[in-house]
Order: C-alpha cells, then sequence, then structure tokens
C-alpha cells in the first residue's frame, strides 16, 4: 500500500485512543482519500465529501450519510446540532468522521470550528483533510492549544525515488527514472502508469488520453485554489524552462517585481514551486542569490511539455506533445536525476552529513549540476545525460570548474561523483583508478545506490 507507514500509524493511535484529531494534509492527488478509504474499510465511520456548496444543501448530504447508519438521526437541523448530535452518537458507539477537503467546507461554514472545538474533549476519532497548506496552517492554528492526546497533524508528501521504486522493483532502472519523472511519487499519477508501456506510450495512453483529462487536467484542479489563474498558469509556464530568479521572472512576464511577489509566495506556500540557493551558501534563508523552480514534477512535466501544446491536447493529437517529450528527452532526464540525486546526497551520512544538497552557479558561465556540503566538506556531481561516454577530458575539466566555488573556510576534504548515462570510457577509469574520493556511476548504479 502506498504510505504503509502512515496507515500503520493511524492504525496505532486508533487503538490506543489516543490522538482525537488529526489534520491530514498534502500536495492535491498524494494518496490522502486513498490512504483514509483503506483505513475506514474495516471500522465504523463517516466520509464526507466537502464541496463548494450551500451550507443549507451541503449539510443536507451529509445527514443522508448519517441517515444509511442510523435512520433515526434528525434530519432539519442546524450545523451546530448536527455536530451536537453526532458527537452524541460518539459517546455511544467508537466510530471515526473525515471531513475530505475540509478547506471547501470551511470557506463557506467558517463558524464550524467553534462547536468542534467545544465538542473537542468527546469528539470521535476525526480526521481533516486538506490539499490547501493555507488552510491545514490555519487549522492546526486553531487547535494549537491542544495537548497531542487531542491533535496531531501528518503531511503526506509524495513518495521518495527510493519508496517509489520500492513499488517497481522489476522494472528496468530506466523506466523507473522516467515514470517518476512525471509522477513524482504522488499517488494519483501512479496508479495511472502502465509498467508494461514505455514512456511515451504511457504519456499517450495515460496521461493525456481525453477519457482522463476533464477530469485530471491540472489546470482546471488548480483553479480552484487561485483567485487570478492566468497568472500563475503563466509563472509555472515560464518556470517549466528556465528557473529564474524573481527579477528575471518578472522581466519574461512583463510584471513589476511587487506585483509578482504575492503569486511567488503563493505558490511555494502551496509547494508547487521551490526556492532553489546555490550550494555553497552559508545563510541559505536570506541569501538573495536564489532562483525559483517548479518542484511538483508532475507540474512541470504537465506545463512543459502538455500546456505547452494545448490545441494539440483539446484537438485530440497527442502525438505532437509526445514528439516534443522525445526531442526534448535528454532535457527531461536530466531534471529527474538531478532532483533523484538531490534526494540520495541529502540522505548520505558518508564521507560527512550534508547541511546543504544544492546546484551551484555564479553570475558567469560556471555551474556545477548538483553539490552537498557541510561547510567542512563537499561533494561536487557532475551529471552527463548523453548518448556518448563520459570522457577522461571532461572529468579533468568539471574538476577545475570546481576550483572557482567559493567557500568562507578552506575545504578539508574534496569529493567528486560523477553521474553518466552511458557510462565511462576506459582511460577515464584508469585515470580515477582506486581514488577514494571519485566515484564513477551509471544511471542504473545510481538507481540499484538510492
Amino acid at each position: 500500500m502506498i504510505h504503509k507507514k502512515v496507515f500503520d500509524y493511524l492504525q496505532k493511535v486508533y487503538e490506543d485512543h489516543n490522538y482525537k484529531m488529526i489534520l491530514l494534509h498534502g500536495t492535491a492527488g498524494g494518496g490522502k482519500t486513498y490512504l483514509v478509504r483503506n483505513f475506514l474499510k474495516d471500522k465504523k465511520g463517516f466520509y464526507f465529501k466537502c464541496l463548494s456548496q450551500h451550507p443549507p444543501v451541503q449539510i443536507r448530504r451529509f445527514i443522508r450519510v448519517v441517515r444509511r447508519q442510523y435512520p433515526d438521526f434528525e434530519s432539519d437541523i442546524t450545523w451546530k446540532d448536527f455536530l451536537t448530535n453526532l458527537y452524541s452518537l460518539a459517546k455511544k458507539e467508537n466510530f471515526i468522521v473525515v471531513w475530505d477537503d475540509f478547506h471547501f467546507l470551511y470557506k463557506i461554514t467558517q463558524d464550524i470550528l467553534i462547536p468542534m472545538e467545544r465538542h473537542s474533549v468527546n469528539a470521535p476519532f476525526t480526521i481533516f483533510i486538506t490539499s490547501s497548506y493555507p488552510q491545514a496552517n490555519f487549522i492546526s492554528f486553531r487547535f494549537e492549544g491542544f495537548t497531542q492526546d487531542r491533535f496531531h497533524q501528518i503531511e503526506l508528501k509524495p513518495l521518495s525515488f527510493k519508496e517509489f521504486r520500492d513499488y517497481y522493483k522489476d522494472m528496468d532502472p530506466m523506466r523507473q527514472i522516467e515514470l517518476y519523472g512525471i509522477t513524482g511519487g504522488v499517488a494519483r499519477y501512479m496508479e495511472w502508469i502502465d509498467p508494461n508501456l514505455d514512456l511515451f506510450d504511457n504519456v499517450k495512453e495515460n496521461f493525456i488520453s481525453p477519457t482522463r483529462l476533464p477530469y485530471y487536467d491540472p489546470c482546471s484542479v488548480l483553479r480552484y485554489e487561485f483567485h487570478e489563474p492566468s497568472t500563475y498558469y503563466s509563472v509555472l509556464q515560464v518556470l517549466a524552462y528556465h528557473e529564474l530568479k524573481i527579477g528575471d521572472l518578472s522581466h519574461q512576464l512583463n510584471l513589476q517585481t511587487h506585483n509578482l511577489t504575492s503569486f511567488v509566495d503563493r505558490l511555494r506556500e502551496m509547494k508547487l514551486i521551490g526556492r532553489v540557493v546555490p550550494g555553497n551558501s552559508t545563510n541559505p534563508k536570506v541569501t538573495r542569490k536564489s532562483k525559483y523552480m517548479i518542484s511538483d514534477m508532475f507540474l512541470y512535466f504537465w506545463f512543459r511539455y502538455v500546456y505547452f501544446d494545448p490545441e494539440a491536447l483539446h484537438m485530440l493529437n497527442p502525438d505532437i506533445i509526445v514528439k516534443h517529450l522525445k526531442e526534448d528527452y535528454n532535457t527531461f532526464i536530466d531534471h529527474i536525476v538531478v532532483e533523484i540525486s538531490k534526494q540520495w546526497l541529502s540522505s548520505l551520512t558518508d564521507p560527512f552529513v550534508p547541511l546543504l544538497t544544492s546546484p551551484w552557479w555564479d553570475y558567469e558561465t560556471h555551474s556545477v549540476d548538483i553539490m552537498s556540503t557541510d561547510y567542512k566538506k563537499a561533494i561536487f556531481g557532475d551529471i552527463f545525460i548523453d548518448e556518448t561516454l563520459y570522457t577522461k577530458q571532461m572529468y579533468r575539466n568539471f574538476v577545475e570548474s570546481t576550483q572557482v566555488v567559493p567557500f568562507k573556510s578552506k575545504l578539508r576534504q574534496k569529493h567528486y561523483y560523477f553521474i553518466s548515462k552511458k557510462g565511462f570510457t576506459p582511460d577515464l577509469r584508469r585515470i580515477v583508478g582506486n581514488r577514494k574520493n571519485v566515484q564513477l556511476i551509471t544511471l542504473e548504479e545510481l538507481v540499484e545506490i538510492i
């Protein structure tokens, strides 16, 4: 099961009667509903799907849900009475209440938290689900005075590549990388994968099919979150092709920086884009040498290839989109391998425990694909996605280029990791020999290491 650890945790706290309220939040499509659906299978409980409906319409629907199990449950009541009666039932029987997409209900019935707070001591085992990070923060704030035996929150994150590949152990390593790149470890998108199809057929048959689009087009999903979706979509479209500083992004969109900042902050708050700092930054939170990038891998795929050609999508001509992906294949793979390498290097304990893992660049022509450091030691990584072998001269050029990376104090150790799709020339392998500070890694070996 996807997110088995979280499932087991919910099971434990339910059996121990510990947490009365749990806030389960994360990105849209991250598997929250799937997880709770399986959690409820052998338990008594109510699942309420919160929608953008007027309160009288929504409460009648919720009452119908309760009356399927309790026909005598009062039907013509207010929200306050609905919760009072529901919690009175909870005193008699042990059941679970799930509020899915709770932020929609809160938007139209903001005083609903008041009776929830009032009845929290005797409340049933309650799970709030939300994919809206601002609302998750607000709910957490409202309950921050509760002790841990009454309220707890869990962020359901996309699977790391290591967790992702555990579901596809028999799959070719290259295909594991490719399919992680279009799903980002998000449960909803993983359900679309056909392990027997290659990347391009999966995209054509499963990710941009006309039967799926009306329900899962991310532009339609995100429209509920944004008041001015066109600006947000434009930011994502530009960032799908460039990692940019805020000033460069405003120039690309022909917007003043101060007008753009709120849109960028909102996308960051929702964890759809991320801020990237140079890999030698000693104070990453405040450095101005930062750029923005799409952190959601499915959105990166969508805005780079699908939203780039919406005409082809809606005229049912997916071959245009697939052709674009094939022509851009090496860049697509490079983007994924950088993310996978970042996950791997961030988790290392040997040769040191990194404090920062990130690409490095300066304002000229120098860059390092990925590096990790604890500011006393550093790993410099070069990623080569091409159909040729990595050569001795490329090795020398890279090592020399890393000399310009500035650190406040001299590094005690320098390590060099080279990741190549096709491998390395024999003369390079001879030069490297048994050097402990140099690793030559093919993509297949990278998958196995992780």
